[in-house]
């Protein structure tokens, strides 16, 4: 596709909470070239950082952070945005690749624990298993974007293909005001980008109008531009 080809350029509005004096001042920004992108992503925003992808591509394997802005030991603000380079492959491509959330694909699986970190994080290491992981923002004090709750419960075995709902917390403050993105492409991929920019994503099917658009994003709801509070749900119509 030629979107793949391309840069693609992800903004993940992961911002991470911690304690102390030299969270509210700064911090040393940790280096993670060579890591892949979940391990790199759960290292920054530990180090209390938020997180930008840009997805270029190389020989590197898909997935592998090849170049990070600023550089490591450099000092920065707390929730500081870093820019993470992950490599898209050679041929622009990501892997593994996911269900697209239309089909079962066979075989069992038991579910990983998603409760107690990100949206994003753990939506990406849940859905990469190939499950679906929809995601609803529910009103709790834990950090903004924390999974609270998920259903079925972490150890319940699942067909591949299968839907897991997350209980993202609100958090204890107003969420701003945002523009919606536009969400293309496969599912799993789109799905993925929803919870990068800062929404919750539950996942909808209709019968595609080509045998090509099976498996991809045919409509969005909210539309692409229009204004949403942050957390808000989008509702991704995927063709079958």
């Amino acid at each position: 596709m030629a979107a793949l080809a391309a840069a693609v350029a992800v903004v993940v509005l992961v911002v991470a909470t911690r304690d102390g004096d030299e969270s509210a001042s700064g911090g040393t920004v940790p280096s993670v070239v060579g890591l892949a992108q979940t391990e790199a992503e759960n290292r920054v925003v530990a180090a209390g950082f938020s997180t930008q992808i840009q997805r270029v591509r190389g020989e590197r394997p898909a997935g592998t952070v090849v170049a990070q802005r600023p550089g490591p030991a450099s000092r920065a603000a707390a929730g500081a945005v870093v820019e993470l380079t992950v490599s898209a492959g050679a041929n622009g491509a990501e892997a593994p690749p996911t269900s697209t959330g239309t089909d079962a694909d066979g075989g069992e699986l038991e579910l990983p624990n998603g409760v107690g970190r990100h949206q994003i994080l753990a939506g990406a290491d849940i859905e990469q298993l190939g499950v679906v992981v929809d995601t609803v923002a529910v009103v709790s004090n834990a950090p903004c974007g924390e999974v609270v709750a998920q259903a079925p419960a972490a150890g319940t075995r699942v067909a591949r293909g299968s839907t897991v709902v997350l209980r993202v917390s609100r958090g204890p403050d107003p969420l701003p005001r945002v523009t919606v993105p536009g969400l293309l492409g496969a599912a799993a991929t789109a799905r993925q980008d929803a919870r990068e920019f800062g929404f919750t994503v539950r996942t909808r099917t209709k019968p595609a109008p080509s045998r090509d658009l099976a498996g991809q994003v045919l409509e969005q709801r909210p539309g692409a531009l229009s204004e949403a509070t942050e957390l808000d749900q989008i509702t991704l119509v995927i063709g079958r």
